[in-house]
């Protein structure tokens, strides 16, 4: 995806849905719920993309 789109993703002001693989839609709201849930177990999350190529997701969360 472009760099745009990227930094939207787990924005709640925006609104971000791209068909899947499989041609599924998505209501653009599960990577910000993710995102909600990491930050209040203390952690984060991003993501890495080129257009075209794909795209890797990470989360980081604390050991305890």
């Amino acid at each position: 995806m472009d760099e745009e789109t990227l930094c939207k993703l787990f924005k709640i002001s925006e609104k971000v849905s791209r068909k899947g693989t499989g041609g599924e839609t998505g209501t653009g709201f599960g990577l910000i719920l993710c995102a909600e849930f990491i930050a209040k177990n203390g952690g984060k999350i991003w993501a890495e993309s080129q257009n075209g190529s794909g795209s890797t997701f990470y989360v980081e969360l604390p050991a305890y």
